[in-house]
This record gives structure tokens, sequence and C-alpha cells, in this order.
């Protein structure tokens, strides 16, 4: 085991409770054993999205918008979802959809990734994960279990599906990005979104973004 792996061990298992993680264990088992795990998933749900007024942060021109989240299971508080879409000065048709890590609150974290897109003329679209930031069902600790952990990613990953159909009929081109701070678990679910992101079919993946992003 790397001495870096058995630090993070030894913390979580004597350091404080914050640290902790599923602290309430697996959680509901049946919720768990239901849920459907494989690539087949049902038709890419519609969005209805409520969009606000574009402003400018940070230098950036942006335009935050929610939806109600086709995903079941959730808590109350995480069924509204959020978005930020960035604009580029001079569009060329391509959007990104950039998802966001376990333990990502907002959208600061990868907005510096997104001002690099819409330089190069994209436009970057930021999906605030359930469980997480304005959708954050408690004030503690958001994932208490692994049941939790579970609905969260696959809701994530269906949220993303129907953000890129939403999108598919004004844009040419689409990356859907697995974006990681150092761990093992958000890749996970993004990865699964990208193995089963092939409906619908008209969307373009593994586009060349000229900044190394994954493909």
């Amino acid at each position: 085991m790397h001495p870096i792996d058995r630090a993070a061990s030894w913390l979580f298992r004597f350091g404080p409770s914050s640290l902790k993680v599923f602290r309430e264990g697996w959680g509901d088992e049946g919720l768990i054993a239901s849920l459907d795990t494989s690539a087949e998933l049902e038709a890419t749900p519609e969005l209805d999205i409520d969009w606000g007024d574009q402003s400018t942060e940070a230098g950036l021109a942006i335009r935050d918008g929610s939806f109600l989240s086709p995903a079941p299971h959730l808590p109350e508080l995480s069924r509204l979802a959020h978005i930020r879409m960035v604009l580029p000065t001079e569009a060329d048709g391509r959007l990104v959809v950039m998802m966001a890590a376990w333990n990502d609150h907002g959208y600061a974290t990868r907005t510096g990734l997104a001002a690099l897109l819409v330089e190069r003329g994209l436009t970057a679209v930021m999906l605030e994960n359930p469980f997480y930031g304005s959708r954050r069902p408690r004030p503690d600790q958001p994932i208490r279990t692994v049941a939790d952990f579970a609905v969260m990613g696959r809701a994530a990953v269906l949220e993303g599906r129907a953000l890129l159909k939403h999108f598919a009929p004004d844009h040419t081109a689409f990356q859907y990005i697995r974006f990681i701070h150092g761990s093992e678990v958000p890749s996970s679910c993004t990865g699964e979104g990208e193995g089963v992101v092939r409906n619908p079919p008209d969307l373009v993946l593994g586009v060349n973004l000229g900044i190394g992003a994954a493909a």
C-alpha cells in the first residue's frame, strides 16, 4: 500500500467524524439492489430548462438554469438540478457538458477549465451534482451511506445524458468530460456516463479540444 493510502486510511479510521466516508454504512440495501447498473438505460428523458438572464462573472458570460431532475429516489432538496452555461464571444457550434467530481460544491473548481474552452469557441455547461452545492439535502456530510452514493451517481449520469440530448439539435459536437480531483470515485461515475451516453446516437464524442482533455 502506498504511504499516502496508509495515511488516508489512518485518518478515515481514527480522525474526526467529518472525514469518515459512508458513516452510516450501506443504507437501504433494497434500494441499492433495485438500481439499474447496466449500460442499457431507459430512453433519455427530455428536459424543460428554466433559464435566467445572461450575466458576467469573473469576466465570463454566464447563464444559469435549472430543471426538475428525471432521476428517481433523490431527496426533495436535490430534485431541482442546477446548471451554469459559460458562453464564448464567438461560438463555433461545439458544446461541452462538464461533470463534477465527488464533493464538488458549485462551479468554482471547473470554471478555470470552462474559461479555456470558451477561449477556443466552445460553450461549456456545468452540472451541479445531486447532494452537493445548492442541491445539498442536509447541512453536514451529504453522502452518508453507500445507497446515497449510488443514487447520486446514477442521477448524475441520467442528468448528464439528458443535457446532451437537450443541446444536440443546436450544436454539432459534444464532449462528456471526466473531471477528477485525484479520486477514483468520480471517475467511476463519469466513466459510467461515457459508457451509456451513446443514446441519443447523433452525439459526437471524443472531440479533440486541443487542450489535453480526456477523450
